[in-house]
C-alpha cells in the first residue's frame, strides 16, 4: 500500500515536472516578443518625434535616387535610339535631298493664288498665269538690294552613288541617246518639241528644234528682268525706283499685284520678285509699259539680249515669241553674272516641285510658262553655288507634261552625276 503511494507520488511529481519545463519556452518568446514590441514602439516613436522636414529629405533622397536611376535609363534608351537614326540618315543621304534650299534674305509675301483668264493686248506680249503654288514663299527683292545675296548651302554630298540612279546608264554613250530614247518611250512626236541643253561642266549639249519660234508664255519673264537688271546696273534705276501704274495693266492671275487692290505706284523690287516668283502677269504689264514709253523697244531689246544670230519670222513678227536658243542666251547670261544673283534668288524659291523641280528641286532656278497650246520649262541647275547645265523645253499641243519635264531633268542631271563618277 505504501509502495503504490510512493509510486503514484514519484509520477505526479515527474508530470509536474514536465509541465513546468513546457509552459517555460513559451514565457520565454513572450519575454523576446514583447522585447521587440517594445523596441519597434520606441523606433515608431523615435520616426514620429523626427521633424517634418527630416522626413521630407529622406523621401526626397529617395526619389531623386530613383529618378536618376529612370534619367539614365531614357538616356541610354534615347543613346540607342539616335544612333539607329543617325544610321538611317546616314544611309538615306546619298541623294542629294537631304537638305532644302534656304533663301532667308528673300521674302516674299504670301497670297492665294487664283484662277486666270488670259485676255490678248495688242501692245503687249500675250501673258499668263502659271498657277504658281509657292503661297509661302514670298516678296521683296532683298534687304540688300543690288546685291542680294542667297544662303546657298554646301552641296559637297550632292553627288548621288551610283545605285541610286533610275537608270542604267551604262546602256548610254550621250545626252543624246537619253533625251531621244525619253522622247520615244512616252511617244511624242519630236516636231512638237524644242530643246535646247547645255553642260557648263562636261560641255556636253543638245539640240532639237532649236531656233523654231513658239509662243514664249511666262519663260520671256526672265529676259524682262534680265533688261531691267541691265539698268539697275548702269545706274539708270535701282531697286527703290517707282513705276507707275494703271488700269490697262490689270491681268489675271497670281501675284500680290495682282490680287490686291491697284496701287498707283510699285518699286522696281516689287515688281521683279512678283513677276518672278507668282509670275505675276500685272507686274509684268507695268514693266513692259514702263520700259517701251521710257527705253526703246522691249521686243526687239529682248531679242537681242539672247544674243541670237538666227531670228526666224515668227520671232520677229509677233509679240511675246521666243526659240529655246533665245531662252537658253538669258540662262547662260545669268548663270554666271553675279549682278543677276536677285534673278537666280528667286528662279530657286519658285515653283517648288514642278515640272523640272518635279524630282530636281535642290540646285534648281526655274522659270516655266504656259498659255493656250504651250508648256514650256526653263532651269539653271546649280552645285556648291555653281552653275553646272541649263535646259530648256518648248511644247505645244501635247498638253500638260509635268512627268515628262520632270524625268527630262532628271535624266540630264543623273547623267551628268553618271559621268563624273566613272
Amino acid at each position: 500500500m505504501d509502495l503504490k503511494k510512493i509510486i503514484i507520488g514519484t509520477i505526479m511529481i515527474g508530470l509536474l515536472t514536465a509541465c513546468q519545463n513546457t509552459s517555460s519556452p513559451e514565457v520565454k518568446s513572450s519575454s523576446v516578443d514583447s522585447s521587440n514590441n517594445q523596441a519597434s514602439l520606441e523606433d515608431s516613436q523615435s520616426l514620429q518625434s523626427q521633424p517634418s522636414s527630416s522626413l521630407e529629405k529622406s523621401v526626397a533622397d529617395e526619389d531623386d535616387q530613383i529618378s536618376s536611376t529612370k534619367e539614365e535609363s531614357r538616356e541610354t534608351t534615347l543613346s540607342k535610339t539616335d544612333k539607329l537614326r543617325k544610321a538611317i540618315i546616314k544611309k538615306q543621304n546619298k541623294s542629294n535631298d537631304d537638305k532644302e534650299e534656304t533663301n532667308e534674305d528673300l521674302e516674299v509675301s504670301s497670297i492665294e493664288p487664283n484662277e486666270s483668264t488670259e485676255t490678248v493686248k495688242e501692245d503687249k506680249p500675250i501673258v499668263e498665269d502659271d498657277g504658281t503654288t509657292d503661297k509661302e514663299e514670298t516678296t521683296s527683292a532683298s534687304s540688300g538690294k543690288t546685291t542680294i545675296e542667297t544662303t546657298q548651302e554646301d552641296d559637297t554630298e550632292q553627288q548621288p552613288a551610283a545605285s541610286s540612279f533610275s537608270l542604267d546608264y551604262d546602256q548610254y554613250d550621250s545626252v543624246q541617246e537619253i533625251i531621244e530614247d525619253l522622247i520615244d518611250e512616252y511617244g511624242f512626236d519630236s516636231s512638237k518639241l524644242g530643246i535646247a541643253y547645255q553642260n557648263f561642266v562636261s560641255e556636253e549639249s543638245y539640240y532639237l528644234n532649236e531656233n523654231e519660234a513658239r509662243h514664249a508664255a511666262s519663260t520671256n519673264k526672265v529676259g524682262t528682268s534680265v533688261l531691267y537688271l541691265d539698268l539697275i546696273e548702269a545706274g539708270v534705276l535701282s531697286w527703290d525706283s517707282q513705276l507707275p501704274a494703271s488700269e490697262k495693266d490689270l491681268e489675271e492671275g497670281d501675284g500680290r499685284i495682282t490680287n490686291n487692290p491697284l496701287r498707283s505706284y510699285y518699286s522696281l523690287e516689287e515688281l521683279i520678285s512678283n513677276l518672278l516668283v507668282y509670275s505675276d502677269n500685272t507686274a509684268w504689264n507695268i514693266l513692259i509699259d514702263y520700259y517701251y514709253e521710257n527705253y526703246g523697244d522691249y521686243r526687239n531689246d529682248l531679242i537681242e539680249l539672247s544674243g541670237i544670230n538666227n531670228k526666224p519670222i515668227a520671232l520677229t513678227q509677233n509679240m511675246n515669241y521666243a526659240t529655246p536658243n533665245m531662252l537658253i542666251g538669258y540662262l547662260n547670261k545669268i548663270a554666271f553674272d553675279d549682278s543677276y544673283q536677285p534673278i537666280i534668288n528667286y528662279m530657286l524659291i519658285a515653283q517648288k516641285g514642278q515640272r523640272f523641280k518635279l524630282y530636281v528641286d535642290k540646285g534648281m532656278a526655274t522659270k516655266y510658262g504656259q498659255y493656250g497650246n504651250g508648256y514650256h520649262d526653263t532651269g539653271i541647275y546649280f552645285e556648291d553655288g555653281k552653275p553646272i547645265y541649263s535646259l530648256v523645253l518648248m511644247t505645244n499641243d501635247l498638253g500638260t507634261l509635268d512627268n515628262f519635264m520632270g524625268d527630262l531633268n532628271l535624266r540630264v542631271n543623273e547623267w551628268y552625276h553618271y559621268q563624273q563618277i566613272q
